[in-house]
Order: structure tokens, then sequence, then C-alpha cells
């Protein structure tokens, strides 16, 4: 599988939780071995496997946030947005982590969706969020037949587990992930296209577990 084919996307909320959990009393504390775990281990993976992207959306929000402090609705909000940043900053600077986007793009789950759209047919497309509705509404994308890809292009969606590593997503919905499924089951009846998945015919084993 192609780096040159695979667009990754972080969102904010990810990084807010990619080195800080919920302990027993709801206070959010900071995780060093989930922090190794995705700053050490699952980062470089991604960077490795395509083009790494946060939104400008997404970094200015970090930016603008980390200048909250002693919120009591918002717990450490920004020093987790100050420490996030000066994790990505050097990523950014060698050019291992792309922001994109401008000051006119729309808020940042809607540019998340438009992206999922607009390269569904032409790239290898991965969202990593912890936001449920956004997760659930970027995977239905991938089973909108008027945009299917014909050359096996995934899109898959994950989220970060507590112990700092990706991990697919599990949908309440069954009934409606039964009927999304349909539709792929009967054109392998009629014997179109393949769905198998690109891993299939790559040694890589990431995409994505």
């Amino acid at each position: 599988m192609s780096k040159a084919d695979t667009l990754i996307f972080i969102d904010t909320c990810t990084l807010l939780v990619s080195c800080w959990n919920e302990n027993k009393d709801g206070a959010i504390v900071y995780d060093q071995n989930k922090d190794e775990s995705f700053w050490q281990t699952e980062i470089p993976t991604l960077i490795h496997a395509g083009k790494l992207i946060v939104t400008k959306r997404n970094y200015d929000e970090l930016v603008k946030l980390s200048h909250v402090r002693n919120d009591p609705n918002r717990p450490q909000l920004g020093e987790r947005c100050e420490f996030v940043i000066q994790r990505l900053n050097p990523h950014i600077a060698n050019g291992a982590i792309s922001i994109v986007g401008d000051a006119n793009d729309p808020f940042a789950d809607a540019i998340l969706l438009s992206a999922a759209l607009k390269f569904r047919t032409q790239k290898n497309l991965l969202f990593i969020t912890q936001d449920r509705a956004l997760a659930e509404d970027l995977t239905a994308v991938s089973y909108f037949q008027s945009v299917q890809p014909r050359n096996g292009y995934e899109l898959k969606v994950r989220r970060i587990t507590r112990e700092g590593c990706l991990s697919p997503w599990r949908f309440a919905s069954s009934q409606r992930e039964v009927r999304q499924a349909q539709p792929r089951k009967q054109e392998r009846l009629r014997g179109g296209a393949s769905t198998k998945h690109a891993s299939e015919d790559c040694p890589q084993p990431e995409w994505w577990r």
C-alpha cells in the first residue's frame, strides 16, 4: 500500500486525550505509558504509513484553547493544549505532520466529512477521532454507493484506547450496519468488484488492524 495514496487525519479531541485519562473521581490525569504508546509508537507508525494531517481549524483551536486556565468545566484544558502543541511542532517543522486548510474553512468536523467525500475514490483514508457522532458519520461514508472506489481504497475510523493504542469503533446501531453491509454482499453475489481489504494484497499489517 503506497504511502502517497494514504491520508491520515487526527482531530482535536483525539490529541487532547493522547496523554491523559479520566480517573474514577472524574479527574483528568497524565498517563506516561499512554503518552509513550501514542507518541512514540502509534505516531511514528502513522507517519510511515501515509500523509499525517491536522486541519488548520483543529490546530488553531489548540492554540486558542492553550490560553484557558482554571476553568472547572474544562480541567487542565489549556495545559493539555499547550503540551500537545509542543508534541506536534517538531513533527510539523520536519514535515512529518502537515497543517492543512485556511481561514475560510468551516468548522473542523465539516472539514473532515468533506475530506472523506472528496478523497474516498482517490486515497486510502484513516480518521482518528474520539467523537462518536463524527466517527459514525465518517464510517457511513464508506458505504455510500455513489462514491465507491474502484481501486480498493479503504476508509477506516479509529479511536485511542486508555492504553494509547488505535482501536476500531464499535457502534450500537448493529441494525444499521447490517443494512449498510447488504449492498456489498449483493455485489459479490453478482460477481462485481471485489471488496477485499487492500491489506490482503499487501504485506503491511497495519491497514488498519
